[in-house]
């Protein structure tokens, strides 16, 4: 259903704001939409269109994390969570528990290593 909401609105050239970004990804994660139903694109195209209007959110990093990791993009994982410091987003311990469960899941202990140090 986010799917085709966030397509009518562009569409319509409606112009989105931070709620509307906010009801986009939460929709995108709650209902596991990414991965599971196919939807990691358009999560993407979300993320990205959060990332022009500065508008992010932690909830916007970890999602976009979580889909990265389905799609075992794990570089570009791990490149999403090294920029939340760069848009003022603190990463919680859902940043860090999906970014250590898709590298552990990948088998790149030494990458995961990294990240544990932070913490």
């Amino acid at each position: 259903m986010a799917a085709k909401y966030w397509k009518n609105m562009k569409d319509a050239f409606l112009e989105s704001d931070a709620m509307s970004y906010r009801t986009l990804l939460y929709d995108f994660s709650i209902r596991h939409m990414v991965g599971e139903r196919g939807h990691i694109l358009e999560t993407g195209k979300v993320f990205s269109s959060c990332l022009d209007v500065n508008r992010m959110s932690v909830l916007g990093f970890n999602v976009m994390i979580k889909a990265c990791g389905i799609s075992k993009r794990f570089s570009q994982a791990c490149c999403v969570f090294d920029s939340m410091e760069k848009h003022s987003i603190i990463p919680d311990k859902y940043s860090y528990n999906s970014l250590m469960q898709m590298l552990a899941s990948a088998e790149l202990p030494e990458k995961a290593k990294f990240y544990v140090k932070i913490l």
